[in-house]
């Protein structure tokens, strides 16, 4: 099966976004392997955000809403494969080889290249850009504004992943992401209340307690509880 993947790889350095998205949708459909699904994943994600990204104001949304699911899916994977790992600096690999634990030399971890706190930091930024670009006075603007609570949970995801693993630079990155949902909220679909009930009920997963994301006060670093109390403040 690898085959097609490494085939098809090369046929994406010769075709536009558009079919370059729905070609890596199929791979996805038939990726059978983490590796397999995590390079895919990020190259799908990547995809969707250089859509059209010079001559748009925000990145439309049935786009976006894809990129929040695909980044949910390569958060869960990394998540409940400690074998693999996605890091924006890695040692030289054949991007068109499968790779598998068993293959590595360092403590049997696949490391693939690519930035999971970037992607969750886009998808932040672009559900600005499309707020501030929406007639505020329309029903799309509403709309738009619910799907803060998929963003949170997204946000919520990457934050437990972090804090599970111990990569503090990109934990204080995604926290500082979620106080700034939290704090001098004024609308009513996006009240802190709202979107801490939304982490509880619709992201049961979040709960767990090997995958536990804490309120940004009771989390175990003090340096992460002194960034909370200087944007409490502040």
């Amino acid at each position: 099966m690898y085959d097609h993947f490494t085939t098809t790889d090369l046929v994406l350095q010769n075709t536009d976004r558009a079919e370059q998205i729905k070609i890596l949708e199929k791979l996805l459909e038939i990726a059978v392997t983490p590796y397999q699904r995590i390079r895919v994943l990020l190259a799908l994600v990547s995809s969707r955000f250089d859509y059209n990204s010079s001559v748009a104001t925000h990145m439309p949304i049935d786009l976006w809403l894809s990129a929040q699911r695909e980044v949910d899916q390569l958060v869960s994977i990394v998540a409940t494969n400690s074998s693999y790992s996605v890091q924006e600096i890695t040692e030289d690999y054949d991007e068109l080889a499968e790779r598998t634990p068993s293959d590595e030399k360092e403590a049997g971890v696949v490391r693939i290249r690519g930035s999971i706190i970037s992607f969750v930091d886009r998808l932040d930024d672009e559900f600005t850009k499309s707020l501030q670009n929406i007639d505020p006075h329309g029903t799309e603007y509403v709309d738009r504004l619910k799907d803060e609570k998929v963003l949170y949970c997204t946000i919520c995801r990457a934050e437990s992943f972090y804090e599970k693993t111990g990569q503090d630079d990109p934990l204080a990155r995604v926290i500082m992401r979620r106080l700034e949902h939290i704090y001098s909220k004024v609308c009513v679909h996006s009240t802190p209340y709202f979107l801490e009930l939304t982490v509880i009920f619709d992201s049961p997963m979040l709960l767990s307690k090997h995958s536990n994301p804490q309120p940004p006060y009771q989390t175990s670093s003090p340096k992460l509880r002194l960034l909370h109390k200087q944007q409490r403040l502040g």
